[in-house]
């Protein structure tokens, strides 16, 4: 399903280290991981299109696919405290197929 007639994209970024919290994704709520549960939530949601996850780890690109997403590596650089939202979106729309 479409909003307005325009396809939708949900990106997930979801890097491996977070600087303020250890492992941020990684940890469970619930008996979920954090990326997980964006996964879950955006899937079900009726207006978007398709969900795409941003990581530089590979388990959360393959634990990703699985649950039905595409996925994107993020490269290193994209990775670090000071890399704001906007180069990884900017990064994201450049490898869009």
């Amino acid at each position: 399903m479409s909003f307005k007639n325009k396809n939708v994209i949900a990106i997930i970024p979801a890097k491996k280290n977070s600087s303020r919290l250890k492992n941020k994704n990684l940890k469970k709520i619930n008996g979920n991981r954090l990326f997980e549960i964006a996964i879950y939530n955006s899937l079900k949601c009726n207006f978007i299109d398709q969900v795409y996850v941003s990581s530089d780890s590979n388990f959360i690109l393959k634990s990703s696919k699985k649950l039905g997403t595409q996925i994107l590596t993020r490269p290193k650089n994209l990775c670090r405290v000071n890399t704001n939202a906007n180069k990884v979106i900017l990064h994201f729309i450049k490898k869009l197929p």
